[in-house]
């Protein structure tokens, strides 16, 4: 195996494993017992996120990030982000992971930066 490969792999296995962190910390923060327990926009709106429905033409799903300073004065109705879920999405489980994937998002990218 080439260093290159190797190192592609290697990023694979970190961010895999950052992920499944991630799910086990939102697990324990909810107290998730069974996949019935997961509400996913419950869980968005706890992450400042809130979730709508929208006319999108290429994607299922968007986040839009808010990106006022964290110290910002805020009221209880302010959102950190958005997410739009496609009208064309009629399935509750395909709605669910779009959501989720939009959540994802935000971790990804805090990954990249450490």
């Amino acid at each position: 195996m080439t260093a290159r490969r190797s190192r592609k792999a290697t990023d694979r296995d970190e961010r895999r494993a950052r992920a499944w962190g991630k799910a086990a910390e939102v697990i324990r923060r909810f107290r998730l017992t069974e996949p019935a327990d997961l509400d996913i926009e419950r869980i968005a709106r706890a992450l400042d996120a809130e979730v709508e429905d929208a006319e999108l033409v290429s994607a299922a799903g968007q986040m839009i990030v808010n990106h006022a300073p964290a110290n910002a004065a805020r009221r209880p109705i302010d959102r950190v982000a958005w997410i739009r879920v496609s009208r064309d999405i009629r399935s509750r489980a395909r709605r669910a992971f779009t959501i989720a994937h939009e959540l994802g998002h935000p971790e990804q990218e805090q990954g990249a930066q450490d």
